[in-house]
């Protein structure tokens, strides 16, 4: 897959070198606070690499299989998320507040 669609595209390259960097910064760096955002930017890419990666696959069999697997994982990766990170204190899906879920302010009629 390398020689096939990365190493000839300019862009699937600087997808590819970025994942890369990523890693080596994770596993090399990780207990410097501020790589964790430099990393979280060189592994956005994902995004559109792993997509394109599997768009390159030739076989219509093996790329279904790939785009289902992918899927799946993707899914099971958010439910352990959401079963054990979410629950957290400070850790919020949807931090965003809006009158659904508070008691609304005192109207005036209220306080007197």
């Amino acid at each position: 897959m390398y020689k096939k669609l990365v190493k000839n595209d300019r862009t699937m390259r600087f997808y590819f070198y970025c994942n890369i960097g990523a890693l080596l910064l994770y596993t090399c760096c990780y207990y410097l606070p501020s790589v964790s955002r430099a990393c979280f930017y060189l592994s956005i890419t994902q995004i559109l690499f792993i997509p394109a990666l599997i768009k390159g696959i030739e076989s219509t069999k093996l790329r279904r299989v790939m785009t289902g697997l992918t899927i799946a994982v993707c899914v099971c990766y958010f439910a352990v998320f959401l079963l054990r990170e979410a629950p957290a204190p400070g850790l919020h899906v949807l931090p965003y507040q809006t009158f659904l879920y508070h008691e609304p302010d005192p109207i005036l009629s209220d306080v007197m």
